[in-house]
């Protein structure tokens, strides 16, 4: 099309409008009936078209001042096209729901292919400002990504931008996202309506919430309903090490393997306490879900930070490392360090944990690794006093198992930390096992004389 016809015409009909509305309004009668908001959207896309379609003739086109609200009509439907749920697509043949969502998802396509064929319609008008079809971009892949749209004094990215930078953020609101039990975003690269609420839902969420040390865990400097860069650095902060998927195929962390013990008396205990070498305690085992991995969000005193950090930075694993945690007034009184190697002993069995955590309010907390090491050492009796009935009879209990509010150990459990024996840095499970190995076994060789 020419330019001068862009001036006074606007090459879509009335027919075209009308096909275009008819597969928005299939698409929202798909929706599940407690969808309120994208059948909201729905409604609104049609009433849109509905009120174009009043001013454009049956058998011509419409004029050049219809562009604009046309473009901001297929955007709403690509903003609604974007927000079918993950479900949708994953459910199974013959499952419960599985006809509707095939039906949401044949649906979807057809909105999609409407508005990509409007699209192409006003390709050619200057001042066209609905975003481009989604597969344009695959289509375009020998060319650079378009830039950004400026950004605002404050946002980094804002509704309408179209770039890999959405994408990542995308990817990094949905790590934190799935950790929390919550439906993923469709990693489009498109900032539209679900991004825009998934920003403001993470800052609504996080906004009164503190890592252990009653650090902001989104810095009070955050500007509502804006991705600022406050906001972003606590995103990216957040998310979990490793990206937690949703596969039920994901292998469960595998538990501790239990050394045989040497048996100590509390006299020996208090000789080697006396020389200066060890600090121990004795109590019980309650669950420490600090750290990376997201699994603090299932436990209601649960904070993403350990005081131990990794060499990379990133935080410690409560499923995959085996650490303790000792109060402040405790950690500091005997003059202990984070990061120190200790030996946990439960009936007749010794684990090696590294220290990786302070706070708290007593004594005996060590995360899901060593609880699950713990726990498969215990009899039946022990387990119905203490553990979630599920657990009773489970014969390999993993750290995904545990109920980090309920279960846990009461009493039985020794704990002695190695001064001295940490470098501050978080180490791999195979390191503190050779540490460990080496300083109880020095330990108890000395305690026996």
């Amino acid at each position: 099309m020419q330019a001068a016809q862009a001036a006074d015409q606007c090459p879509v009909n009335a027919e075209m409008l009308n096909k275009f509305r008819a597969d928005v309004e299939a698409f929202a009668k798909s929706l599940p009936n407690q969808d309120d908001s994208r059948a909201a959207m729905g409604r609104d896309v049609m009433d849109g078209v509905d009120a174009l379609t009043k001013i454009i003739p049956k058998d011509g086109r419409g004029s050049a001042d219809m562009v604009k609200p046309l473009g901001d009509v297929i955007q709403k439907a690509r903003d609604l096209m974007g927000e079918a749920p993950a479900s949708a697509a994953q459910s199974a043949p013959g499952a419960p729901g599985a006809e509707a969502s095939a039906a949401q998802a044949g649906s979807s396509q057809q909105v999609g292919s409407a508005a990509d064929r409007v699209h192409k319609a006003l390709q050619n008008i200057p001042d066209f400002e609905a975003p481009a079809p989604e597969n344009a971009v695959a289509q375009q892949d020998a060319q650079p990504a378009a830039p950004a749209q400026p950004a605002g004094k404050y946002d980094l990215l804002r509704p309408g931008d179209k770039n890999p930078a959405v994408k990542d953020l995308q990817r990094q609101l949905n790590m934190d996202r799935r950790s929390r039990g919550l439906n993923a975003l469709p990693e489009t690269g498109y900032y539209g309506k679900r991004t825009q609420q998934a920003v403001q839902d993470f800052q609504k969420y996080y906004a009164d919430k503190k890592d252990a040390a009653g650090t902001p865990l989104l810095p009070p400097d955050y500007r509502p309903g804006i991705l600022d860069q406050s906001t972003w650095n606590a995103i990216k902060g957040l998310a979990p090490s490793e990206p937690v998927v949703d596969s039920p195929a994901k292998p469960a962390p595998a538990p501790l393997l239990a050394e045989q013990a040497q048996e100590l008396t509390p006299k020996q205990l208090q000789k080697a306490f006396d020389k200066g070498g060890v600090v121990y305690f004795q109590g019980g085992l309650a669950v420490d879900t600090d750290g990376a991995g997201g699994h603090w969000r299932r436990d209601s005193k649960g904070a993403p930070t350990t005081s131990l950090t990794n060499p990379n930075g990133s935080y410690v694993d409560s499923a995959k490392i085996p650490y303790i945690s000792v109060t402040r007034s405790f950690f500091n009184s005997h003059k202990l360090a984070i990061g120190d190697i200790c030996a946990v002993v439960y009936n007749g069995g010794v684990f090696y944990a590294e220290l990786a955590d302070t706070g708290g309010k007593r004594l005996g907390e060590a995360s899901l690794s060593v609880a699950a090491a713990v726990i498969n050492r215990m009899d039946r009796q022990s387990r119905k006093e203490t553990l979630s009935k599920k657990l009773w009879d489970k014969e390999s209990v993993t750290p995904d198992d545990i109920n980090p509010n309920k279960d846990g150990v009461h009493h039985g459990v020794t704990y002695i930390i190695f001064r001295g024996s940490g470098n501050g840095m978080g180490r791999s499970t195979e390191e503190i096992y050779q540490i460990g190995k080496k300083r109880y076994a020095e330990f108890t060789a000395s305690s026996e004389n």
